[in-house]
């Protein structure tokens, strides 16, 4: 994942690692199993790393293994609709394929 790492020295020596990624804020639907679907993203916030391919910073042309390839967790899940039906995944994994 994209992430940023500071070090803040606390009391007794303890360092904490503090996590900054690329994050979202998106839309989407709230399924009976329990999952979130996003079905649009409405805004997002750069890392400003030069190691991350969510990152207006990372050169176009990098084919490095060592950059970071997934964004981090959404920032913001905001449900536009709820359903009680299964998510696709869950639906096909309870009902199985026989079903279809």
């Amino acid at each position: 994942m994209c992430n940023l790492e500071t070090y803040v020295r606390f009391p007794r020596f303890q360092l904490l690692t503090v996590d900054i990624r690329v994050m979202l804020f998106s839309e989407g639907t709230k399924y009976g199993c329990g999952h979130y679907v996003a079905t649009r993203t409405v805004n997002k916030i750069d890392c400003m790393r030069s190691t991350c391919t969510k990152s207006v910073r990372h050169p176009p042309h990098c084919r490095s293994s060592d950059c970071a390839i997934y964004y981090g967790p959404a920032r913001s899940e905001t449900i536009t609709y709820r359903t009680t039906e299964f998510c696709e995944h869950c639906d096909y994994w309870f009902k199985g394929s026989r079903v279809r």
